[in-house]
């Protein structure tokens, strides 16, 4: 009985060094990220620079794209109207199936 009592007693001790040296290794990664950003509370022209280029890259994508979606706009309605051209052709033209039963005769 005496052994069973010291070896839970062990296994608490284990797990609770365990959770120890997990917060240990997160109080770890906290403290480097906070030592890699802790010059951006004081120097807020870097965090505005970085910003600036982002949104000038979101910029010049958005333009791109826009440019883009400008093209098959233009694309397309190009398309339509061909297409509505040949649509209104086929119906000037009388076009009769011809019958399989009166041509063999």
């Amino acid at each position: 009985m005496r052994l069973q009592s010291h070896f839970i007693t062990i296994c608490q001790i284990l797990s609770y060094f365990l959770f120890l040296t997990d917060i240990f290794g997160v109080l770890l990664c906290l403290k480097k990220q906070f030592l890699e950003n802790a010059a951006l509370a004081f120097d807020k022209s870097t965090v505005v620079k970085e910003y600036k280029e982002e949104i000038d890259r979101l910029k010049k994508e958005k333009d791109k794209t826009s440019k883009k979606l400008g093209e098959v706009i233009v694309e397309r309605d190009f398309v339509v109207e061909k297409l509505k051209r040949l649509v209104s052709q086929i119906r000037g033209v009388n076009i009769r199936p011809k019958n399989i039963s009166n041509s063999s005769n």
